[in-house]
This record gives C-alpha cells, structure tokens and sequence, in this order.
C-alpha cells in the first residue's frame, strides 16, 4: 500500500476518533514523518506486501497514539494554568463566554475571590496551629497560593522527612477543603 492511499485513510480515521479538521491534516503529516524519520517508511516507494499488510493497522495505531499524546499535553496545559492560578478562569474561558476580561467589574470579581480564597488559607492555618500543626501548614502553603507555582516540592518534601507523594497527597486534600469551604460560603451567600 502506498503513502498516497494511506494519507486519505488515516486523516479520515483521526477525523472519526474526534479530531478537528485541522488537528486530522497536521496528525497525519505528523504520522508519517514520524513513520520516516524512524525508517518505517519512505517517502519514494512503495510497501509491496501480500493481502496480509500489518501497514495501516500501525499506522492507525501511531495515528491514535499520537491524538491521544495531543488530548493529554493540551489537558496538562489546562491543568497546569489551573494549578497556577487558583479557581480564576482564563482570558479566552471569559472570551468564550461573552465575558471582557479587562472590564473593571471582572478585576472586581477577580479580587473577590482572590480575597476570599486568602480567607479560607488564613481560617485553615488557624485551624491546623491549633492542631499544633502550624509548622507544616507554613511549609506548605506556598503550594496553596494563587498564582503562586511553588517549586521543588521534592526538595520541600525531603527536607521536612516526607516523601513526595505523601507531601502532594496533603496539599492536594487541603487544596479540595478550601474549594469545599468556598463554595459552601458562596451558596450561603446565594442562599441568603
């Protein structure tokens, strides 16, 4: 099977696991360069194979693979802004939804909730020093600022004798009691 009979084949199958229209042509010019570039094919001749060809269904496969690497950057670039800057949506979110980002009432709601995260991780220091646990909490809330990307959590972890998944564990759980005490003072707000 020829390059020029599996390009039609493979853009048409990216197209039907979802992929846009111009996701699909770049996948697929990614595809067989990368099919090139590893010796699989080339660009000049022809695979003379018999009726058995294991071709497409690899160039199917990679075609997959390479859509499912591009959900998972693009869902990291997400998660990564998210992480970065708190529950605050970003500029195109608003766009999207009808929303000037640079209105003064935005920044208004923008310091808001700026103001009422901090709330809720002063509320959640006093807790834990009660808990004698002020230490701990105080190492760890640079992890829990908005906008604020702490880095090193391994270095932070090793120093305070924690391994590193247990150290992301306890942010992690703090980071969801605050979004619950937010959103419960917001729909007490609602309700009222």
């Amino acid at each position: 099977m020829t390059i020029a009979a599996l390009w039609p084949k493979t853009y048409r199958y990216l197209r039907s696991l979802g992929a846009t229209h111009h996701d699909a042509e770049d996948l697929t010019q990614e595809v067989f360069v990368s099919l090139a570039n590893r010796g699989i094919l080339s660009w000049g001749s022809e695979a003379t194979r018999d009726d058995a060809d294991p071709l497409p269904g690899y160039v199917f496969t990679t075609a997959r693979h390479l859509l499912i690497d591009k959900h998972r950057k693009a869902t990291a670039a997400k998660r990564s802004y998210q992480s970065e800057s708190g529950a605050l949506p970003p500029e195109e979110t608003c766009k999207s939804r009808g929303i000037d980002p640079n209105t003064p009432a935005t920044e208004a709601t923008r310091r808001e909730a700026w103001r009422a995260w901090e709330t809720q991780v002063a509320r959640l220091g006093e807790e834990l020093a009660k808990k004698g646990k002020s230490a701990l909490f105080q190492s760890l809330r640079p992890y829990l600022q908005i906008g604020d990307r702490a880095q090193g959590i391994a270095d932070t972890a090793k120093a305070m004798g924690m391994n590193p998944p247990a150290l992301r564990g306890q942010i992690h759980r703090w980071r969801q009691r605050l979004i619950r005490k937010l959103s419960e003072e917001y729909a007490d707000l609602e309700a009222a």
